[in-house]
């Protein structure tokens, strides 16, 4: 007998041991995905050092919002070289053509000028009804430009370098430049995916979904073939029915209704708890003894 015990207590020290093991490794996963994440969403993209006079071109993304194709962002530009004194003041006449711009899209400054932040609202391309696999860009286009022999307009060269801390997105980013302007004119195009961790979460939200309905299911399913109707199953299969639109809007950057997600799990969701309400309610009006 006591033996048996021994038996019993060390298989259950073994499963205690294996499943703390196991918690330890995932969590330990989550911190080094959390941290590869965080890592991601400073500094995206730096360009190569540049001598001479250039300007510096910081673009830094404030908020993206994929249900409204809308990214904010600020542009912040300082004249490197000649072009500027040790104060940071212009030292001749520059004009920056920025698309797409809030305001302007060209800008004049005057040798004494001090250049300002620009804040810019940029339109995303992507379908977002995607969702959470759904792909997004957007480009901004910066063109300097000063005057230069017989008043010809010469590209003044542009360093870029791009910021940007969204959570719940990943980005990237190209940066082309026209080679007959002398890297005046300087494309930056800013790719938009839903992250690692959001996707995980839709698709987790998604078979936690399915397996509550197939739990709902079953019941009805039961219920109809004989065994007795608890009036617990009420309650139960309404709570799941109604909590749904709570639990899908709540993730995290639904869009509206419609999305993929939707059409993979949510919709099939709400029909087959409502169907097994249907079926609670008609066993219960039929059966006199319940």
């Amino acid at each position: 007998m006591e033996k048996v015990q021994k038996k019993k207590l060390t298989r259950t020290f073994v499963v205690v041991i294996a499943v703390l093991v196991v918690m330890a490794v995932l969590m330990f996963l989550a911190i080094v995905g959390f941290s590869k994440e965080t890592s991601s969403r400073q500094l995206l993209y730096e360009g190569p050092e540049m001598t001479g006079d250039y300007l510096e071109a910081g673009l830094r993304v404030i908020s993206i919002d994929l249900n409204k194709r809308q990214v904010v962002a600020r542009l912040l530009i300082a004249p490197q070289g000649n072009l500027a004194n040790a104060t940071g003041f212009l030292t001749e006449d520059l004009t920056i053509y920025v698309y797409p711009a809030t305001k302007d899209q060209s800008r004049t400054y005057r040798a004494g000028d001090y250049i300002g932040p620009m804040d810019i609202d940029v339109d995303t391309s992507g379908e977002v009804a995607m969702y959470p696999w759904d792909e997004h860009g957007c480009l901004v286009e910066i063109l300097a430009l000063k005057p230069g022999q017989g008043g010809q307009p010469v590209g003044v060269p542009v360093r870029v370098s791009v910021e940007a801390s969204v959570s719940g997105l990943d980005l990237g980013v190209v940066v082309e430049k026209d080679k007959e302007l002398n890297g005046g004119d300087v494309t930056i195009v800013l790719g938009i995916i839903r992250s690692a961790v959001t996707k995980s979460m839709v698709i987790f939200s998604m078979v936690l979904l399915w397996i509550l309905t197939a739990t709902v299911v079953v019941m009805a399913v039961l219920v109809l073939r004989g065994r007795k109707l608890e009036m617990v199953m009420f309650p139960f299969a309404g709570t799941i029915l109604f909590s749904m639109l709570v639990f899908r809007n709540a993730l995290p950057g639904a869009p509206p209704i419609g999305c993929l997600s939707d059409y993979l799990a949510f919709f099939w969701g709400y029909a087959f708890v409502t169907l097994a309400l249907v079926a609670f309610t008609v066993t219960w009006v039929r059966r006199r003894d319940t």
